[in-house]
């Protein structure tokens, strides 16, 4: 069966920010369009803006940043996305196309729009801005006037460090969860990286944690150029090419054996590294995290209710299965809570990306990184999976390793499950849907990871 041609169609809400309207476009019968880009041959992931500041500028001539995503739908192949961001305007002297219209709530009754999800996403920005009030589960960075803030703070600690920046700085990622900038500079190695991430009850502060972590483990951990904790901003070199875009089966071997070999060094770390901000989620902690997580009806919404009753039937199992693990001999260890291949980078072997960072057993981590491995290459799992448990021999032999291992991934995935759970639980309604299926998919994966 051929695959369907992707595309995307991406709307843009301009806020005025100074008064209660936003800006439609009006073709020669006066209905009334959102700005409009349509792209025909790519399906663009709601968080990846670059492309929509990119196209939002050229069709408004302005300066325009990314707010936040509040609609997006897929086609039942889901080749076919349609989103819809509000965005902001960082030109006070801009003027509006020829063809464009600020209005308000009354206004807009006059006017047809030909897809009434625009004109709801309007409605609820206009009445939002007319109240003025803003949902305190909304990030910082999703706010007015945030952008520039966060610029202004990069350009002066690059500054400060005699670097001179060579191009405008760029949004190239939004979501409810973090937010990425970047620019260019003179010096020559690649661009500078900006990160804030929300704080959520099971993310770390990781700027802090990647200023501990690297001081501590600089051949793995990468030092960031410059932190502000309270804030939780950070700014990064360039880590270079990720261990995903490198079709070498040995690099994910090596990948590997490196992050278990930092696993084994932080084996009699485990008070320092809850000092420094790790958070504490053994096993014990696990099992506790089941039944909420079995009784929250937003997290496992996406699920069937036959889906639904044959996980609820695993608790007691679950709950089993984390105490029979922790009855090993491997120890806890630090975990980082997200290790994929997007989080690796290729030639150096670098670890990043450290919200998640925690002390867990450390098997864990590995369900992540075979799930990855699995879309990578068919034979993989096999090869990651062994490289992990040759690791562990000091603690167990290794055929009790592999029986280790076959409590572990269920678990692993059982433990993305709650990360999951809890973002969902932070988020503002009009940002679930970016990350409302995460908890079922791992669950899902965790039915099928089950040991018979």
């Amino acid at each position: 069966m051929e695959e369907a041609q992707q595309s995307s169609d991406i709307y843009g809400i301009l806020i005025d920010s100074g008064a209660p309207r936003i800006l439609v476009l009006l073709d020669e019968t006066g209905n009334g369009s959102l700005p409009h880009l349509h792209l025909p041959d790519r399906r663009v992931w709601v968080a990846n803006v670059d492309v929509i500041c990119v196209g939002m500028r050229k069709i408004l001539a302005a300066d325009v940043t990314v707010l936040r995503n509040i609609y997006s739908s897929h086609d039942t192949d889901r080749a076919h996305t349609e989103l819809i961001y509000v965005l902001e305007n960082h030109q006070p002297d801009w003027l509006p196309p020829a063809n464009a219209r600020w209005i308000g709530r009354h206004e807009l009754e006059t006017l047809s729009f030909a897809s009434p999800e625009q004109r709801a996403a309007i409605e609820g920005i206009l009445q939002e801005a007319e109240s003025g009030h803003v949902p305190g589960l909304r990030p910082h960075w999703a706010r007015l006037g945030w952008f520039d803030r966060a610029s202004a703070w990069m350009r002066e600690q690059l500054e400060g460090r005699g670097y001179i920046l060579s191009a405008p700085i760029e949004q190239i990622r939004t979501w409810g969860i973090s937010c990425v900038l970047r620019v260019q500079t003179d010096h020559g190695h690649g661009a500078i990286f900006f990160k804030v991430a929300t704080a959520l009850p099971l993310f770390g502060n990781e700027p802090a944690l990647m200023n501990a972590l690297s001081e501590r483990f600089p051949d793995v951990v990468p030092a960031p150029l410059a932190i502000e904790p309270t804030q939780r901003w950070m700014l990064m070199r360039d880590f270079g090419e990720e261990l995903r875009s490198m079709p070498d089966l040995e690099r994910w071997e090596n990948a590997t054996r490196r992050f278990g070999q930092l696993q084994l060094q932080t084996v009699t770390r485990i008070d320092e590294l809850l000092s420094i901000g790790c958070l504490d989620r053994r096993l014990h902690t696990l099992a506790a995290q089941i039944d909420p997580l079995l009784a929250d009806e937003d997290a496992l919404s996406p699920l069937s209710e036959a889906e639904h009753t044959e996980i609820q039937a695993l608790a007691p199992r679950l709950k089993a299965m984390c105490q029979e693990l922790a009855s090993y001999a491997v120890p806890y260890t630090l975990n980082h809570g997200d290790l994929h291949s997007g989080n690796i980078t290729g030639q150096t072997l670098l670890f990043y990306d450290w919200t998640d960072a925690c002390i867990a057993h450390p098997f864990l981590d590995l369900t992540t990184l075979i799930k990855d491995a699995e879309e990578y290459d068919s034979g993989a799992r096999v090869l990651v999976v062994n490289t992990y448990l040759n690791l562990w021999t000091a603690y167990e032999p290794i055929d009790r390793l592999r029986t280790m291992w076959q409590l572990a991934e269920p678990l692993g995935a059982l433990h993305q499950a709650v990360s999951y759970q809890h973002i969902l639980a932070t988020l503002e309604p009009t940002s679930k849907q970016e990350m409302l299926t995460g908890a079922a998919d791992w669950l899902r994966r965790m039915v099928r990871m089950m040991p018979s």
